[in-house]
């Protein structure tokens, strides 16, 4: 006879039983919740336990190198993230643009179909200048940003975030940030639990002592079994990114949202393109692309709208343009003809 295993509620105790071979062996034990539970209902929430660990222990592979310090309180967080950033759609866009500051040519931006299933993530991709271990502990100084010392700046551009606190973003939709980066030929990985900010009740802005973080050195064999789940989706394959192989950047970074928090409900994929669509900038060198759609700047195809003629209708240039650009005029061409200055 082929074993059966079930289990019911009796007097607050769970009661379980093996039926083998007409022999009924049953035993009790003390429950904390009366609800039933069958064998195939315990091997899920197993299944999901073990990968909600999983997923808080992203970057727990190859070998750690050192730990990074950052004085991060509760209280800051709150002022900056639930403030700066109270929409989740801010909060991607913030990841967005800081991939823009480090040079990247394409961000690939997955969500997972059901962000409210147990595995749900948010993982932001771009080939940008990556980081290496001090450009880590660089990326979790708060309210320092490196940006602004970086000669020359990647690919030409002037930068968009300024003050260091864009990472902070991520607190209003996530209890686990994990970097992996590549640069330099090296793979480096580092992993936030934000639940340790959260202990930090006390109201200082900043903590007398810092929270450390591990950050490890792992294999390529090790990164990409730890990318999998993403690389192989099939709307990683359609963006055309590739991390590995013949072809592959020589950096890049991957930002993941991981134990996602009931914030991330307000997300509409529809209204979350848009944002990006409008906060894109109009450039060639620069496109983004969510799940498997690629994104077109929202000022792209509007026409021409006003004319001006650089060096003679413009003399100086604002920002974001870059500081290198120089004006001069070529007084053998006629004064009428754009192409004299």
């Amino acid at each position: 006879m082929e074993q059966i295993k079930f289990s019911w509620i009796f007097n607050k105790k769970s009661v379980y039983c093996d039926l083998r071979n007409e022999v009924h062996t049953c035993f009790m034990k003390e429950r904390d919740s009366v609800r039933p539970q069958n064998n195939q209902e315990g091997k899920l929430k197993k299944q999901q336990k073990n990968s909600v660990v999983n997923k808080q222990s992203l970057s727990l592979v190859g070998n750690t190198i050192d730990s990074i310090d950052v004085r991060l309180s509760y209280k800051i967080v709150e002022l900056f993230s639930e403030g700066l950033y109270a929409s989740p759609n801010k909060a991607v866009e913030e990841l967005v643009a800081n991939s823009f500051d480090a040079g990247a040519r394409k961000v690939l931006v997955l969500l997972s179909k059901d962000l409210h299933g147990q595995d749900a993530s948010i993982a932001v991709i771009d080939d940008g200048e990556g980081m290496n271990a001090a450009g880590l502990k660089q990326h979790w100084l708060i309210g320092v940003s490196g940006k602004r010392k970086e000669h020359p700046l990647p690919n030409g551009r002037q930068q968009i975030g300024k003050f260091g606190i864009g990472k902070l973003a991520t607190y209003v939709l996530s209890n686990q940030l994990t970097h992996v980066s590549k640069r330099g030929g090296k793979y480096f990985a580092t992993s936030m639990n934000y639940a340790d900010i959260d202990q930090r009740v006390g109201k200082e802005i900043e903590p007398k002592t810092p929270m450390k973080i591990p950050l490890h050195q792992p294999t390529e064999a090790e990164v990409m079994e730890l990318l999998r789940p993403w690389t192989e989706t099939a709307a990683f394959k359609t963006s055309g990114m590739k991390l590995f192989g013949k072809g592959s950047p020589k950096s890049w970074t991957v930002t993941l949202m991981s134990s996602l928090k009931d914030k991330v409900h307000d997300i509409r994929p529809g209204h979350l393109e848009w944002v990006l669509r409008t906060a894109m900038p109009l450039r060639p060198d620069f496109e983004v692309w969510m799940n498997d759609k690629k994104l077109a700047p929202s000022k792209q195809g509007k026409g021409v709208l006003k004319e001006w003629v650089l060096g003679k209708d413009l003399i100086e240039l604002p920002k974001p343009a870059s500081k290198e650009i120089e004006i001069s005029e070529d007084k053998s061409v006629d004064s009428a003809d754009p192409k004299r200055f």
